[in-house]
């Protein structure tokens, strides 16, 4: 277990064994459109929070949708599969226990909307573990700084120095560790391809939930 007052979680990749979902809904929405999703779309959009990825997807495509059609056709894809599709990621139930446990008080960090966090948490009998939820939406920039991190941690009642983040993305590790986050990089094979990178950036990495209990 790793020592800290607040721990700060991302949930897709880190927590959540749900980036596949995600690539399909991707691919599914921009088919409906006569599109063909292409790796480096889900790359682009993956740190940006549903405001940010559907004003880049209008843009980019050319769509005739507003971002806010753009959000309400993801956001009803996602809760369904959010609601009785995803799990976790084997062990990080068992972690999030341990932490508590031990008087960690735990914050959510993502670029999820919150009804699809209380879907997936709450499918998951976890929502109330966590005493913060933070969501992309809610700063004005996305996970490539360190705003959502910053808030968490504000909401916590703690400075960065006492709070431990766990992200699965590169940018979003490099982001927390120039706050002055202690970091933890959770594989996920949706950034398998930062994997090198994301070892040397972060402070500790871990394959599975398991290493650290």
């Amino acid at each position: 277990m790793l020592n800290a007052k607040g721990s700060i979680f991302d949930l897709d990749g880190t927590i959540l064994d749900s980036m596949g979902m995600w690539m399909d809904i991707d691919i599914r929405f921009l088919r409906e459109h006569g599109i063909r999703a292409t790796e480096d779309y889900s790359q682009a959009v993956k740190t940006m929070g549903y405001r940010g990825a559907a004003e880049y997807t209008v843009a980019r495509y050319g769509l005739s949708l507003s971002p806010e059609e753009v959000i309400a056709r993801w956001s009803e894809m996602a809760d369904a599969a959010y609601a009785s599709e995803i799990r976790l990621k084997s062990g990080a139930i068992d972690y999030l226990r341990c932490l508590r446990e031990a008087g960690q008080k735990l914050a959510v960090a993502t670029a999820l909307g919150f009804s699809s966090v209380e879907s997936a948490l709450s499918n998951n009998r976890i929502l109330d573990l966590f005493d913060v939820f933070t969501m992309v939406h809610e700063v004005k920039r996305g996970k490539t700084h360190p705003d959502i991190y910053l808030l968490a941690a504000e909401r916590l009642g703690f400075p960065p120095r006492d709070c431990v983040v766990y992200e699965d993305i590169l940018p979003g590790i490099l982001a927390a560790k120039s706050a002055g986050f202690t970091v933890c990089g959770v594989y996920d094979f949706s950034s398998a391809r930062d994997w090198d990178r994301i070892t040397e950036a972060a402070d500790h990495t871990i394959a599975d939930w398991s290493d650290l209990l």
